[in-house]
């Protein structure tokens, strides 16, 4: 049943205000390069994993070139392999890389395509990306993977890099950037959230809504459910104002539309990554499923590493249990008086 499902969904995101006691400290330059360093080795295996299951899929390839992709990605995991000594793996990580090439779950691999979002949190944490993407965009996969200039098959300049850090050659952002980078990711992963109220809300007010339906709800979730769409409102403003998103538009965060206008590529200055230029907005509640899903899978993965690099959330935390890092969301805290 539709609204069945909803109210799981909406159970899961009833923490949306929910206020976290977590104070806020900043990592270590060498323990977030660990971090990066240890992203890499496992991101690098999520793509040997896909590499064996693409050749095995194709059914254009022969089997002398299945064999011969699966000799090149054997080789490549072998020289990964060799790497690990030189970092400090967490427990997901270990049991990724213990296992043999070839057999990782699928459904495992699935979970771990957010981590690009987590590593590209550390990474640009390090100044090693100018520029972090929009919530609606992922991190561009080669520039996250050529920041740090370590490679999987050369340990050597997996351990230059660490020992860099170190010795503080590799600076970690200053305390102001950090700070207003998780309140925009504490913002984004409300919205997200939101979205899930938001379709509740629509739903119950639907006139072919069961009401009998309707009244087993929680009386808290209907509550919050009912002025959900007031409280977007509030967060779309007050997140404008606090430049933690670029535009709003009929009250709510703006996001591109691009069923009218595909995005523009340009390039920066200083940048050779290509970016694209938002030509049309849409409000984030006419999201389509799949955008919504991509922006929830930003938002939390971001916000997750958020949590590892400025408090002492786990690394490997479950995205279902990501929270606040701030006390409480910088777009519910009071405003400053100016």
């Amino acid at each position: 049943m539709v609204l069945g499902s909803l109210v799981t969904r909406a159970n899961a995101s009833s923490t949306i205000q929910h206020a976290v006691t977590h104070a806020l400290t900043v990592r270590p330059s060498a323990a977030i390069a660990n971090r990066v360093a240890s992203s890499h080795l496992l991101l690098s295996r999520w793509g040997l994993e896909h590499m064996m299951a693409d050749a095995a899929a194709r059914e254009s390839f022969d089997a002398a070139t299945r064999e011969m992709i699966r000799e090149k990605v054997t080789e490549a995991n072998r020289a990964l392999l060799a790497a690990v000594p030189i970092v400090q793996l967490t427990s997901v990580e270990s049991a990724v890389l213990d296992t043999p090439l070839g057999e990782v779950p699928a459904s495992t691999l699935a979970a771990l395509e957010g981590r690009w979002e987590s590593l590209g949190v550390a990474t640009w944490a390090l100044g090693l990306i100018p520029t972090m993407p929009a919530y609606y965009t992922r991190f561009d996969m080669p520039q996250v993977l050529s920041a740090a200039r370590i490679s999987p098959s050369h340990p050597a300049s997996i351990a230059a890099f660490l020992e860099a850090a170190e010795m503080g050659r590799v600076p970690v952002r200053p305390d102001a950037e950090l700070t207003h980078a998780l309140n925009a990711s504490e913002a984004w992963y409300w919205r997200a959230r939101a979205q899930v109220l938001l379709a509740l809300k629509e739903a119950v007010d639907d006139p072919s809504c069961d009401s009998a339906d309707a009244r087993k709800l929680p009386k808290a979730l209907r509550d919050m459910a009912g002025r959900i769409d007031v409280s977007i409102q509030y967060a779309a403003t007050r997140s404008l104002n606090d430049n933690l998103i670029t535009k709003s538009l009929n009250g709510d965060f703006a996001i591109p539309d691009t069923s009218s206008a595909p995005p523009t590529p340009t390039t920066t200055a200083g940048d050779s990554t290509t970016k694209a230029e938002v030509t049309a907005w849409k409000p984030y509640s006419l999201a389509t499923e799949t955008e919504w899903d991509r922006m929830k899978l930003i938002s939390e993965n971001r916000l997750a590493s958020f949590g590892w690099l400025l408090s002492d959330r786990d690394w490997d935390v479950s995205r279902d249990e990501v929270g606040f890092v701030n006390h409480m969301s910088s777009i519910w805290q009071p405003e400053q008086e100016s």
